[in-house]
């Protein structure tokens, strides 16, 4: 294993209001409940959530939890340890297959550049199938959210209740009355979020294998990670940019679910 920057390493002091938010939790399952919708009407959050929990048992991982009703249920926060090892275990295993513990000496870092819905991850994920096909991804959205069953189960299901947004709308309203739906999931797991892929991104770095860091802009963030993460860690960083119009922009903003 290779030595991990700090940075990397979340402080308790940061993760522990995230392990006392059960409160948000317990507001998004009662947001279900109001809307009478349950996993068991709809065959498509069925499909993921069962998903979900095989991987679990796949990578025996045991969650503390059977149903999505009850992870909302007010009995456990935002973050769970358990989730961000079987998160990690979900983007890990294409790192392991290409890329065995110390077998990269110098391992490079790719990091993309652009606004919200600019196409940062389409790029990446091309150059990875070019370049690195093993390489791990490093975002809290693309990488955690997209992966994490809970946050999906939600999402599916405040979708299928919501009605489309009128098509004659410009793209900036369609997209304000789709996050009637997006954001309720969104707001209560990013917190989690970034902590888990901060946890997983400093696994990858230790384990030696390519990252793929998706970073929206030039953010004191973005700029720490750099700086007191990658460098430190003996990275050479691979900086794309991606540009794009206003109009691009919305267009790709409003067709992804987050």
């Amino acid at each position: 294993m290779r030595p991990v920057p700090k940075i990397f390493n979340v402080p308790e002091e940061l993760i522990a209001p995230l392990r006392a938010d059960h409160a948000v939790m317990l507001q998004l399952g009662g947001l279900l409940s109001e809307k009478g919708l349950s996993v068991q009407r709809h065959s498509g959050a069925a499909a993921g959530w069962d998903t979900w929990l095989k991987q679990a048992s796949a990578a025996r991982i045991t969650l503390p939890y059977s149903s999505l009703e009850e992870r909302l249920s007010g009995r456990f926060p935002s973050f769970l340890p358990e989730e961000q090892k079987l998160v990690l275990h979900i983007l890990s295993k294409k790192s392991e297959e290409w890329f065995p513990q110390n077998s990269m000496p110098s391992p490079a870092t790719r990091i993309s550049l652009g606004a919200p819905g600019a196409g940062k991850s389409t790029l990446l994920k091309e150059l990875s199938a070019q370049e690195t096909p093993g390489a791990l991804c490093s975002d809290p959205d693309e990488g955690v959210l997209e992966n994490l069953g809970p946050y999906l189960a939600v999402r599916h299901l405040l979708r299928d209740a919501s009605a489309a947004p009128d098509p004659n709308l410009p793209p900036d309203l369609r997209i304000k009355a789709k996050n009637e739906w997006r954001l309720p999931p969104y707001n209560a797991f990013r917190g989690a979020s970034n902590v888990i892929n901060t946890l997983n991104t400093g696994t990858g770095l230790a384990r030696g294998w390519p990252i793929e860091f998706h970073w929206t802009g030039a953010g004191a963030f973005g700029l720490r990670m750099i700086n007191e993460g990658y460098k430190p860690a003996g990275r050479f960083i691979d900086m794309v940019m991606e540009v794009t119009s206003y109009e691009q922009r919305l267009m790709r903003e409003e067709r992804r679910q987050r």
